[in-house]
This record gives C-alpha cells, structure tokens and sequence, in this order.
C-alpha cells in the first residue's frame, strides 16, 4: 500500500505540472487574441502581454518560494489548496466590454490593469505550480532529482504553443476558448487539491517537515553554490528573453499580428529549456558557443545583403543572396534558427549553474526575475529610449561577445597559433556584426520616433529628381505614405490612392459634380485629402497620435486641403461605435498594420458597422494589397454574407510614385456598379481570389489558409 501510495503521489504531481503548464502558456494566446481588436492590433499588444505574463511568473515562483521556506509543508498544501479554490471564483476569464477603450492613451497600463483582473489570479497559481510542487517533490522523495520536472513542465507549455494555432484557433471561436480554458482550470483545480490531500496524509502518516527538509537538502544533484551564481541565474534568463521578444517583433512587423508569429518564437525558447533542463549533457559549451558566433554573424549578413552581393561579385561570384534574404520563409527560419542558438547557448550554460535542490525555488525565482527584466526592456524602456527597434540589434551583440568570451577562455590552454587565428577570426566577425547593426540603426532618416504602436520615419530621396524630392514615411516594413514635394506636385495623389486606383475612381464617378461626405480609417501621411473639394467634410480615423503629428509636421496634403478635415484619434471600430451614424457617401478602410490590415477590420461585425455609417447606395473601399495575405477572398466572402454588391479593381505601379494596388469596392447602388469608368475598370476575380475561406467574426479569424503560396 506504501509503494502504492508513493506512486500515485509521483504520478499525480507529474499530472498536475504538465496540466498546469499546459494552461498556462494556452490562456497567453487566448486571451491576447481577445483583447488585440481593442488596442489596435499592433505588435506591442503581443510584447505587452508577454511583460504581464513573465511579471505574473515572478510573483508566482516569489510565491512558491516563500511558501516553502516559510511555512511549514503540512500548512503548504492547505493554504495553496485554499488558494486553488478561491481562484475558481474568478472564472470565466473572458473581459467584458467594459474594459475596452474609450481614446488611445495609456494602452500599456490599460492591458496590465485588463489582464490582472481578467486572468491575474489563476495565472499567478498556475505560475506557481512547478517550482512548488517541485520542492513537494523532492521532499517527498528525497533521493530523486525534481529538476527533469522542470522539463515535463516545459513539454506541457510547448504543446500548449503548439496546439493552439493548428487545432484550437481553427475550431473554436475567441469565446469557446475562453470558457473551454476556465473549464479546464477547474480541472487543474482538482487535481491540484487532491496532490495537496495525498500530500497531507503522508506527512500525518508520521515524517516531520524537519526530516523532508533535511532529505531535500541532501539531494543527490551536484551544483554551483557561488555567491555570484544568482548573477548568472539573472542574466542569462534577460538575455534570452530579450532575443525572444526582439525576434517576435520583428515576425509581427513583416507579416501580421497573429498567434502563429507569437508562438513560432515561444515554441523555439521554450524547446530549448527542455532540452537543456532534461539532460544537461545534450548542452556543451564548444558546441554552442561557436555556434552561436556564426548564428549571429549570419542574421547580421541578413541586415547587409547588398555589400554581401558586392564583396562576392568583387570576387567573380554571382550570387542572389540579396534576394534570398528578403524571402519571408528563408527570412523567418534565419531568425527562428538564430533564435534557437541563442536561447540553447543561454539556457544551457544557465543549467550548468543549477544548484542543488535545497535552492530549487530560489533558482527558479531568479530565472523569473530574468525573463521579466528582459520583457520589461523590451515593452517599457525601449520604447522610451531609443527610436528604433533597436532591441535585438544590442541582443545579436551581446551574445556574441558573451560566446566569444567562452570561446576565447576554452582556447587559453591551445598552442598559440590556434588562439591567435581564433581571435583574429572573432575580431573579423566581430567587426562585420558592429558595421551590420550600426548601419541598420542609423540609417539615413529626416525624423524617427517610437511609441507603443511601432516606429515611424520620415525619409526623403531627392537623388532622382532634385527640384521634385519624394519624402516618405514607413512604419518597419510598411509604408504610411508618400508625397511629391515639388511645387505643383504636392496635391497629386500616391501610393494606393493613384486616379486610376479602386478608391480615386470611386471617388471620381461618384461624386458627380456634388460634395460628398467621406470616412477613412488610416491617415498615413493624409494622401486622400487630395481628392478633398470645398464643400466637402473629410474625418480620418488614425489611433496613433505620432501619425497625425507627422502628417502635419512633415507632409502638407492637411494642410493644402481646401477644406479641413477632421482628424479623430482612437481605434476607428471603437470610435465609430460611440458615433451617431454619419450617413457617409464613402468609407475607405486602410489601415496598415505589418503590411495586413487589422483582422478586427475585417470581420462581420466591421462590416455591419459600416453600413450602419454609410448612406443609402454609398460605396465602401476596402484596400487590399498585401504582400503574404490572400486578403480579397476574405473581403468578397465578407461582402456576400452582407448582401452588398462588389468589384475589384487593380491599378498598376507608375515610378516610384505610385504602387501596385487592388482595391475591393462594395456597394449596393446599382448606378454605380454601371458605371461605364466603374465597369471598365473592374477586373474578373483570379482562381486565388474566389478562394473559398472560412468567414470571418469577431470571435473566429483564420489567417493561415489566406497566406500565400511559400515562394
């Protein structure tokens, strides 16, 4: 019956990690993907989220840690049972409409404050579950490392990661998730207060807390017991966390904001403590450390592709590398696979620190205490600090030299021809990483500013034409805006919005010599004013207040308008829902995030309330050039579902003025759909456009059957 009752224990704890950290990396995308709509959609949103997570994730292990070093074990599963229980109160966590955002202020403090109350508790025990039942663990068996726990931990938190983008997003809307997560912590609940049950009768059974404690303290597992050892248990944890977030915000600048781009990045962190935690000897430091020197020297490659193509046609090589770097998937793996080096070099020389199990939640305390630094850097204080992204940069650095340092001490003990043609060769690659990075991060710029929705820069090229210089703004990889700064040039529309693009042509053949009232969600550099006669009323619908600072600082098409739009800052779902309706001839949705459109804009709901702003017969402009996304058939789906006639309308580049663009116009007006400039100008729908795709609502969007073929 003893062995009986020692093997449930055992079993019952290794359950009730693996649930426990099942749920808590699946509530990170559920209840980010809830809350993106309501604060723009952008990468910060995700960054954000991650700060609160890992902020939660030291309070849980603080939490576990004073647990058991205060309080003796018997009242340990008494009180975290109690605990458990209480938490079920907070159930379901799905936030109400209460807490979406009445203007754009503040929207970090404003997700801390949704998810502490939204999630806060559950999260904060379900943090506390490893390191707590770990040290139950090793109490209970004193002659058992509780560490590859640690591992079967991570397991649950990477098939969490990985089931929710291919078996969870797709069948379950925003809301069966969250009540599908809370019925499944009441699970975890369960098995959490039966563990503390089984726990309390085999020590009333007759073993004190003096002999578990002592028996924990004689564990068999060997580790460093430096002073100094909690410095490496600090930083190497910051460092790789601020690679994981650096790495995912630049996946979310280049495609879009969505689960598969946060959980790629995190599946590959998390992959790496298993590996290094479940048997420290897959992990040798003169495998890693020069692996991780030619990883950072090949994203840095990534950063220069044209002096790469240079140096090898000086050579007589031709080669496409220019090309292949800008690839999205070739791009991708580059960074995943840097990522993976970087996270194994840290998490690895981290395990080789690991203290006996008498320390085991001040270890993990500390590793917590890591993550959250580099979370805070990354969401807070780089934000505040530099201009640019600027993040991983410093991250791909640091790395370097720390594995060069490594490198550099195992070589101190070769002959001296070895050491001098190392060095040499790190001093080489060394330079090639600082020229990268410094030439990534001052790049020719009239202005550059940075807030919680990305990094904005104004840009000017005068060299093709010097009396009619070209100025730019772009956010990453997307473009907001261009104008012609010449004189008799600067009202001529750009971009997207040329006279023969889906929305000049509306525009045009609608206005029919009469003023017309026109919304538009996105300002960019304001292009549409353009079109903008007297008469008119023009409202631009921008959430982020450095744009419309830049619009009229740095570009003058607000200024030259004739008459003078109306700029309102906010969400413009969220502003539009507060509005009385405004009977619209025309609304043109373009607003970029990533080079996507926000999914939140493109819903049924979004649809709906269009039309409820539209007047009887106006015309609704979608705009839907992407470079990864297969945005039409969304929209023409979008359309049939809401009994509104569409056509589709491609406008070819001209220069470097105006770019290739498709527009989707849906309407009901029957005059305007026969229009004889609106019928010439229409184009049949490709095979890729008629696409059939899932609808999409709030509470269901699926980005990956519309992402394009992998070239």
């Amino acid at each position: 019956m003893a062995k009986q009752n020692e093997s449930n224990f055992a079993w019952l704890a290794a359950s009730t990690i693996l649930v426990g950290a099942f749920l808590l990396f699946q509530v990170q995308p559920v209840i980010s993907k809830i809350i993106l709509p309501w604060f723009g959609g952008g990468p910060s949103v995700w960054t954000t989220c991650l700060l609160f997570f890992q902020s939660m994730l030291v309070l849980g292990y603080a939490y576990a840690h004073l647990l058991s070093k205060l309080v003796p074990l018997k009242r340990q599963a008494w009180i975290h049972g109690v605990l458990v229980v209480l938490s079920l109160l907070m159930l379901p966590i799905l936030p109400t409409d209460a807490w979406k955002p009445t203007d754009a202020g503040q929207p970090t403090l404003r997700i801390l404050f949704l998810l502490l109350y939204c999630v806060g508790a559950p999260y904060l025990l379900l943090s506390a579950t490893g390191p707590l039942i770990q040290s139950w663990f090793a109490a209970r068996y004193p002659g058992r490392s509780p560490y590859r726990l640690y591992a079967l931990s991570n397991i649950g938190s990477l098939g969490a990661l990985l089931t929710y983008p291919f078996l969870v997003e797709p069948a379950m809307t925003s809301r069966q998730q969250g009540w599908g997560w809370s019925g499944a912590y009441v699970g975890y609940g369960l098995l959490a207060i039966a563990l503390a049950v089984l726990l309390h009768r085999f020590l009333r059974a007759g073993s004190s807390d003096e002999a578990a404690g002592d028996s924990a303290a004689a564990d068999s597992d060997q580790g460093i017991e430096s002073r100094w050892a909690w410095v490496a248990w600090l930083l190497l944890p910051a460092l790789a966390s601020v690679m994981l977030l650096a790495v995912t915000n630049y996946l979310c600048q280049d495609v879009a904001v969505i689960p598969f781009f946060w959980i790629a990045p995190l599946s590959v962190y998390l992959l790496t403590f298993i590996i290094c935690f479940d048997r420290p000897g897959w992990y040798r430091t003169r495998l890693y450390a020069p692996l991780a020197a030619v990883a950072m020297l090949l994203v840095s490659l990534v950063y220069m592709p044209t002096a790469v193509d240079t140096v090898f046609g000086m050579l007589g090589l031709q080669t496409e590398f220019e090309a292949l770097a800008k690839n999205l998937v070739v791009n991708t793996l580059i960074h995943l696979g840097m990522l993976f080096v970087a996270c194994m070099f840290c998490h690895g020389e981290l395990v080789k620190c690991k203290p006996p199990a008498k320390q085991l939640t001040s270890f993990y305390l500390m590793i917590s205490v890591g993550g959250a630094i580099g979370g805070l850097l990354v969401s807070i204080v780089c934000p505040l600090v530099f201009t640019d992204y600027l993040e991983l940069n410093l991250a791909v650095l640091v790395v370097f030299l720390v594995a060069a340092a490594l490198i550099i001490k195992d070589i101190l003990e070769i002959n001296a021809v070895v050491q001098i043609c190392v060095t040499v060769g790190l001093g080489m690659i060394l330079g090639i990483v600082v020229y990268s990075h410094w030439t990534t991060a001052n790049r020719t710029a009239i202005v550059k500013v940075r807030n919680f929705y990305g990094v904005l820069v104004v840009r000017e090229d005068a060299t093709s034409d010097s009396e009619n210089p070209l100025r730019w703004l772009v956010n990453g990889h997307t473009l907001h805006g261009l104008q012609q700064m010449g004189a008799g040039k600067r009202r001529e529309p750009t971009t997207y919005y040329g006279r023969s693009s889906g929305v000049g042509i509306a525009i045009d053949q609608y206005r029919d010599g009469r003023p017309l009232r026109i919304g538009a969600i996105g300002l960019g550099v304001g292009t549409l004013a353009c079109y903008a006669e007297q008469g008119d009323e023009l409202d631009f619908f921008e959430i982020n207040p450095q744009v419309i600072e830049l619009a009229n600082s740095h570009f003058s098409f607000l200024k030259d308008c004739p008459i003078e739009p109306k700029l309102i800052l906010g969400d413009a779902r969220l502003s539009l829902e507060r509005m009385q309706p405004r009977d619209y001839d025309l609304l043109v949705v373009d607003a970029f995030s990533s080079d996507a459109i926000p999914v939140h804009l493109l819903t049924v709901e979004a649809i709906e309330l269009y039309k409820k702003h539209l007047k009887p017969g106006g015309v609704m402009a979608i705009h839907v050039s992407n470079r990864h996304l297969r945005l039409v058939p969304v929209v023409m789906t979008l359309a049939r579902n809401a009994e509104l006639e569409h056509v589709l309308v491609r406008s070819a580049a001209e220069g470097k003025v105006l770019d290739n663009a498709a527009w989707v116009l849906l309407t009901e007006s029957e005059n305007f759909l026969n229009d004889p400039v609106v019928v010439f100008s229409a184009e049949e729908p490709t095979a890729e456009d008629q696409q059939k795709v899932s609808l999409w609502t709030d509470q269901y969007t699926n980005l990956l059957e519309i992402l394009r073929p992998l070239e």
